[in-house]
């Protein structure tokens, strides 16, 4: 099947330590499903409590958002968003935010750019990265220290994750985090198109803003006290790609196809049309791949 991304879409720790002092940076906030927990090298995590929710979205409802964008809005680019279905998931945790530069240069000081399937975790020649070697050691562009991590594989993404004890969230984990608690709802924080206003409930960093990342939690959290789970950038999930999308039947703790050859992406970005940025979007590359619109968060089980 032929890539999904449209021709609008593609114009997605000095310590481990992640810097909450910028100002930028707003105070998560706590809901009745969800709690926060500072754990694995400083991160700060989100625990998502045992639950069912219903993943996914109709064609209609995406076709329509996308036509307040777009005159050649497509069904092919939605689909595999169909059918809404009953998800069961237990307990996890879920990065409150993005990694960003500052956090996966640690880990490649300590590990060094590995290659894996023919490509370096992360691909530090793109005239696009923040990241760069100075004096044997990888070092941070100042200023972008707390962006978010892009140019970094599937592999690259999954291996740091493991590295901090963690892993890549599954899709299904990823959509109900995205979804704040919020029922049948578009974005993180409900219908309302995405918005460019960095203390608007529903801003985002998408094609309509400023065309770079922005710092990680530059924008307000969902109901969980999760950031930028809509834009900024494609986040890789652990899943396979498939077009058949699990099914209608309840399922528990589903992790996708056994193997494939594309992985998924979850979120939108800061290049992405605002309809991209929808909680039930799909997209995809071969794990190999990286741009300057991706990047990745980790999850665990407790």
């Amino acid at each position: 099947m032929e890539r999904k991304f449209s021709p609008s879409f593609l114009i997605l720790v000095s310590s481990l330590f992640f810097s909450f002092a910028c100002t930028s940076v707003q105070s998560p906030t706590n809901t009745t499903d969800s709690s926060l927990k500072t754990d694995i090298e400083g991160r700060l995590e989100v625990l998502i409590d045992i639950s069912e929710f219903q993943m996914g979205d109709l064609v209609d409802s995406a076709i329509k958002e996308c036509e307040q964008y777009s005159s050649e809005c497509d069904l092919i680019d939605f689909y595999d968003q169909e059918p809404i279905h009953d998800v069961s998931l237990a307990s996890y945790y879920i990065d409150a935010y993005e990694v960003t530069n500052s956090q996966f240069v640690v880990f490649l000081n300590e590990k060094d750019n590995q290659e894996q399937n023919g490509s370096t975790w992360l691909d530090e020649n793109d005239l696009d990265i923040r990241i760069r070697m100075e004096n044997g050691k990888y070092v941070v562009d100042e200023g972008f220290e707390e962006h978010p991590i892009v140019e970094v594989t599937w592999y690259g993404a999954q291996a740091y994750c493991e590295w901090t004890g963690s892993r890549l969230p599954t899709e299904a984990e990823w959509e109900k985090a995205a979804r704040g608690g919020l029922i049948g709802k578009l974005f993180p924080w409900g219908d309302d198109a995405p918005s460019c206003e960095q203390d608007s409930v529903n801003g985002a960093q998408s094609s309509l803003c400023p065309p770079e990342t922005v710092l990680v939690g530059s924008y307000s959290p969902n109901g969980f006290g999760i950031y930028d789970m809509a834009g900024n950038v494609w986040e890789w999930v652990y899943d396979w790609y498939s077009e058949d999308y699990y099914g209608s039947s309840p399922l528990n703790n589903p992790k996708g196809p056994a193997d494939g050859t594309m992985k998924v992406l979850r979120g939108g970005s800061w290049n992405a049309e605002p309809y991209f940025l929808r909680v039930a979007e799909r997209e995809y590359l071969t794990p190999e791949e990286s741009d300057d619109f991706i990047g990745f968060r980790c999850a665990r089980t407790p």
